[in-house]
């Protein structure tokens, strides 16, 4: 598209769209992620009684001028990155976007200033309906799009548990995907609506995850289960900053890197801990020091290339990157619980020791491996 499009933001059904919905309302979402898209920082809101700025997009209550394209969208359709893509990249105008089985419009709708009629925008969704029966040619099914239409005040908490159910992230390992995730999604679907920093949630739960490391410490032993339940509100809170940065349109290169290594430092001081009281056990105490020494290292260079494409490669680097995605304050949290429920706590942390040195050893050759066969390529 050679200009940016005019971008409107227009319900179509009389609910209040500035209601505050875990942490932004439903005139804000749509705002910031049709203008994110799109990358133009002005959204056009006539339905609001004032204009305001919402995570640095302007958002305008004032009627637009339309001179080449219009994106009409209603707050009250709950979209992700998917539809947008198979509706506007894939179609040129006039397009609107029609429910797969009906092809009743659902709320969104690209267009040209051509095909707009004087008083579209005075009850544009009428207008819009009336527009497909014209042109058949914009009846446009969206197939395998995922949205949620809020059509009544019922549909509110429905709509909630489909900005949840998307929080799910791609690089979650087994553990937060399976156990941590549903335990954070609860705890932030509470206070998202506070709008709290994402990264307060970051720091306490760095703050949890030391405490429970040096727990150990204060008390000369493993026993116990305060500090394996130290750790493991650690780790829903770790995944309750990223929930809420990416509920309320938070995200940050900075705060991905503070999430990151403070959860790499809590893993660390743990088995540190571990590694200090087992100064009179030497086949637990000497892994404990290589992996000490190593793990910085490695948790360094896995973040320089974590974002990096990489090929499947041999077995060998198939195992070192799975120990790189898994080896997280989720796996050793829910390791340290069923350890202590079942008593075995101090001989299972240093049980894991020599298996902890000999990944990082795993990695440490992965790592020296792939430089040297980079430097060799002509």
């Amino acid at each position: 598209m050679s200009t940016p499009p005019v971008i409107v933001i227009i319900p179509s059904r009389p609910l209040d769209t500035q209601r505050p919905v875990l942490g932004a309302s439903f005139t804000e979402r749509a705002a910031v992620t049709i203008a994110r898209y799109y990358g133009v920082a002005t959204v056009y809101a006539p339905h609001l009684p004032s204009s305001s700025r919402f995570r640095g997009i302007a958002i305008e209550s004032a009627l637009p001028t339309v001179t080449d394209t219009v994106i009409l969208a209603d707050p009250l359709l709950l979209f992700d990155g998917p539809f947008l893509r198979n509706l506007t990249v894939n179609f040129d105008p006039p397009v609107v976007a029609c429910d797969p089985s009906t092809l009743e419009p659902i709320g969104f709708a690209r267009l040209r200033a051509a095909d707009l009629s004087d008083d579209f925008f005075d009850d544009p969704w009428p207008r819009l309906r009336e527009f497909t029966d014209r042109r058949q040619d914009t009846r446009v099914a969206v197939i395998a799009a995922r949205y949620f239409a809020v059509r009544a005040v019922a549909d509110l908490a429905a709509a909630e548990q489909y900005l949840l159910r998307s929080l799910v992230h791609k690089g979650d390992d087994i553990v937060e995907r399976n156990l941590t995730r549903p335990i954070s999604r609860f705890l932030t679907s509470w206070t998202a609506n506070y709008r709290v920093s994402p990264d307060l949630w970051t720091l306490l739960a760095m703050l949890l995850g030391i405490t429970a490391a040096l727990f150990p410490l204060l008390t000369g032993s493993l026993e116990g289960i305060i500090s394996p339940l130290l750790l493991c509100a650690a780790a829903v809170i770790s995944a309750v900053d990223g929930e809420t940065a990416r509920l309320t349109f938070r995200t940050s290169r900075q705060g991905g890197i503070l999430n990151y290594y403070s959860s790499r430092i809590v893993v660390w001081a743990y088995f540190l801990t571990v590694t200090l009281l087992s100064r009179d056990i030497p086949w637990a105490y000497f892994p404990g020091i290589a992996f000490s020494l190593l793990y910085p290292l490695l948790v360094i260079r896995y973040d320089r290339y974590r974002h990096r494409a990489e090929t499947p490669g041999g077995p060998v680097r198939r195992i070192e990157r799975a120990i790189r995605r898994h080896f997280s304050i989720h796996t050793v949290a829910l390791m340290a619980i069923l350890c202590a429920i079942a008593g075995i706590l101090p001989v299972a942390a240093r049980a894991a020791l020599p298996l902890a040195a000999a990944g990082a050893m795993l990695v440490l050759y992965e790592a020296i491996a792939g430089k040297l066969e980079r430097r060799k390529r002509p």
